[in-house]
């Protein structure tokens, strides 16, 4: 059990024990016994105003029963008696107010899946043309064509239209970025998506320029790269460089000169276009 947690129980377990002895008038007694089933000697009865603190430990190697482990103001730490009617019944209600809950994956996608479907039908009810999704797929991998499907079959159970093109592995940049721009102008389509990963870029011994830093982005794709890709897949196998604001301008010039390839993450439009006009 995890010391956050502990440290949750050890207070609602004070709190429950100081509530329960007063609303069941008890004695305020309780039998205990030295700490860690090591010893089930009985030493003593003990007051509950003496108890500083309370912890619950769940059964393992070293007892194969839950024990309650009360620290008394004396500092002398006991174990209570878990067979006693008061304790087991506070054990019971704080195992009950932490039980887990399963949270279904499944049934949420599918309460999402009906928000998302009555709201085309509203879209389209007010005179809107209908959403229309254009997919472009690169290359023959397997899974990037499940993702595919899966996509197009999410979108038509909601009542949005797609289409599917297809390109080989070594269609150019050029063509890609002319496709993108055609479905840009088509005033049917509402959205593009490029499935990733697309193929046809190298590498391995590479020199690359990241410019951006940040954990989310710039920071994994650097570790992404240089990672030794024969021992810890995926692995770019490539030199990288990381550039930030703070890089001293020659140093950006002769760095991204020299670089393979150029990868702009710094969250900031036209930074190349800057860095260009500055050699």
């Amino acid at each position: 059990m995890a010391p956050a947690t502990r440290s949750l129980l050890s207070a609602s377990l004070l709190l429950l024990l100081l509530l329960l002895a007063t609303s069941h008038q008890a004695t305020g007694a309780v039998v205990a016994t030295e700490l860690r089933c090591q010893c089930l000697k009985t030493i003593s009865r003990i007051d509950f105003k003496t108890i500083q603190s309370l912890k619950v430990t769940p059964p393992g190697p070293h007892c194969t029963q839950t024990e309650v482990i009360a620290t008394l103001k004396n500092g002398q730490e006991v174990c209570l008696d878990p067979e006693a009617p008061l304790v087991r019944k506070i054990i019971q209600k704080i195992l009950n107010k932490h039980e887990a809950i399963i949270i279904s994956g499944t049934e949420m996608a599918k309460q999402i899946q009906k928000e998302i479907q009555q709201g085309v039908k509203s879209w389209i009810a007010l005179g809107n043309r209908r959403p229309h999704l254009s997919i472009i797929l690169v290359g023959d991998n397997p899974a990037s064509h499940t993702y595919v499907r899966n996509k197009i079959k999410a979108a038509s159970a909601v009542g949005i239209c797609s289409e599917l093109i297809l390109k080989p592995g070594n269609v150019s940049q050029e063509e890609l970025l002319d496709i993108t721009d055609q479905l840009n102008m088509d005033p049917r389509v509402s959205g593009i998506l490029v499935q990733l990963p697309l193929p046809g870029i190298e590498t391995f011994g590479k020199n690359v320029v990241v410019a951006g830093r940040s954990k989310n982005v710039g920071m994994p794709i650097a570790m992404l790269l240089h990672t030794d890709g024969e021992h810890e897949r995926p692995g770019g196998d490539a030199t990288v460089t990381i550039a930030h604001r703070y890089t001293p301008r020659e140093q950006l010039k002769v760095h991204t000169q020299l670089a393979d390839i150029i990868i702009v993450a710094a969250g900031k439009s036209e930074v190349t276009v800057i860095w260009w006009n500055s050699w």
